[in-house]
């Protein structure tokens, strides 16, 4: 079996990768490192193409966890709950808009947080959403 050289791009691709997962603390993980290991050591190529893909998949799978985690400042609702008004109140951390319907805000609202955090921000929005929805 005739095995291919090592080409200089995926060895700079596998170091590229490795940095990346020493950033994201995944060079403790032993799985990772077992990649890792047989990647720096494999003389096949394809055998470390599918290395390489597998740990582009964990980085990949860690950034889309990362973006779905919520966060204290804004809201992550469910889907069924997102799209039921005109009221535009603010994107959640992975885009999606949270709208409710303007009607639900005729008993007062409630805004906390801590200082900085963009309360004042989020009032003169929510005035502006309004303005808008009675205009149209």
């Amino acid at each position: 079996m005739k095995t291919e050289p090592t080409q200089p791009n995926d060895q700079q691709e596998l170091e590229d990768l490795r940095e990346k997962l020493r950033a994201k603390g995944f060079l403790y993980n032993p799985i990772v490192s077992q990649l890792l290991k047989t990647a720096y050591d494999s003389r096949s190529p394809r055998i470390r193409e599918s290395l390489i893909n597998r740990l582009r998949a964990i980085l990949e799978t860690d950034d889309t966890a990362a973006r779905r985690q919520p966060d204290e400042f804004r809201p992550y609702g469910p889907p069924s709950l997102l799209g039921q008004g005109n009221l535009h109140l603010i994107d959640q951390i992975d885009g999606v808009p949270f709208r409710i319907d303007a009607d639900t805000l005729v008993t007062g609202l409630l805004v906390l947080g801590p200082q900085g955090s963009g309360k004042s921000l989020f009032i003169i929005h929510l005035c502006n959403e309004i303005l808008r929805i009675k205009n149209s």
